[in-house]
């Protein structure tokens, strides 16, 4: 990944949300798997605990508990 030389600013690259890089104008990233694969153990199939993890990461369908409706003014 390249970003343009005619790019109107920099860009952040970030991997798992940690220590992200800034990126300025022609500066590249090259991502390539690893030759040491990290065995995964899954509870149910691949792509429901990924969604599984994603949704609790992000908070996803959380909605926040609401204050009590006062009726004092």
């Amino acid at each position: 990944i390249i970003l343009s030389q005619d790019s109107r600013s920099g860009a952040f690259a970030s991997f798992d949300g940690r220590n992200r890089q800034e990126l300025h104008r022609g500066d590249g990233i090259r991502i390539t798997t690893s030759v040491y694969p990290v065995p995964c153990l899954t509870r149910e199939d691949q792509i429901t605990d990924w969604f599984t993890s994603l949704g609790e990461c992000l908070h996803w369908n959380v909605r926040q508990k609401q204050k009590p409706y006062s009726m004092s003014c």
